[in-house]
């Protein structure tokens, strides 16, 4: 029960589009279809779950299928085992300082610095990008 009063990361499970959020504050609670993450370095796993790579490969790899013609499960045990990237300190400091400012040059400053962590190459993300 304390998890819930804690700082967390709260997510959908069925959805069309990432919406992961962080309760910085442990003010929020979720309804029976959405989960919650706790622990360490939530800005960057929120960086990481909202990234088009990750809900690219949840949806094409983890997932084991599509809900409807544009619906994703984002069942907690599809991607648990989804590697996180190795980031610098440098990019770290970017993630948590654009993941606060969620505005779309920042979104995609944050995906292409996780394309570069996870070793893409560029024809690779353009893909992704689509």
């Amino acid at each position: 029960m304390d998890d819930f009063s804690k700082q967390k990361i709260i997510f959908q499970e069925m959805v069309q589009e990432p919406s992961f959020i962080l309760d910085e504050k442990g003010e929020y609670m979720c309804l029976d279809t959405a989960r919650i993450i706790t622990g360490k370095d939530l800005d960057i796993l929120l960086a990481v779950a909202n990234s088009k790579l990750f809900f690219y490969s949840v949806k094409t790899f983890y997932g084991g299928g599509g809900l409807g013609e544009t619906g994703v499960r984002m069942k907690h045990t599809f991607f648990e085992n989804f590697p996180m990237p190795i980031l610098s300190s440098e990019d770290r400091k970017k993630i948590r300082l654009y993941v606060k400012k969620p505005t779309l040059q920042n979104i995609k400053i944050i995906d292409n610095l996780l394309y570069n962590a996870y070793g893409l190459t560029i024809e690779e993300s353009d893909y992704i990008n689509v």
